[in-house]
């Protein structure tokens, strides 16, 4: 695992392309407890949050799993398993109960209800007292 300290940071906004800038101040994301850099996309509606890894069992697992995904033009990205999009998702919507959450865990759930490990979904629901949750958002997409 890649820890950056201060310097690290500095260097790193140093030499991002022209367009993309990082926010000095950083932040702190109040659902997870976790500290995050922003990076600015100049002339965009979006910004790109980057989080720092937290020891949670849960967050080691899914930095682990996450896969390399071909974006086309000769760029990738890495990227959370829609598993794992999920337990997040329901972790969020437990702990902040926002609605986008729900949205974003149906779509998943509706877009790839046929390739998902429900098994490892439930193993960690389970552990995270989320069951409810992710039944109620099967039984709305049907799976």
């Amino acid at each position: 695992m890649l820890q950056f300290d201060a310097a690290t940071w500095r260097l790193f906004s140093e030499k991002l392309p022209q367009g993309l800038t990082l926010d000095p101040q950083g932040g702190f994301e109040m659902v997870t407890a976790t500290r995050k850099e922003i990076v600015r996309v100049d002339g965009k509606l979006f910004d790109i949050e980057v989080f720092h890894l937290s020891e949670d069992t849960f967050d080691q697992s899914r930095f682990s799993r996450r896969r390399k995904v071909d974006l086309g033009d000769g760029m990738t990205a890495w990227v959370a398993t829609a598993e794992d999009v999920i337990v997040q998702k329901i972790r969020w919507l437990k702990n902040a109960n926002r609605t986008k959450d729900y949205e974003d865990i149906l779509n998943v759930l509706r877009r790839k209800m046929e390739l998902l490990d429900f098994e490892y979904i439930q193993d960690w629901c389970g552990k995270h007292g989320t069951l409810e949750i992710l039944a109620k958002a099967r039984a709305e997409v049907g799976v």
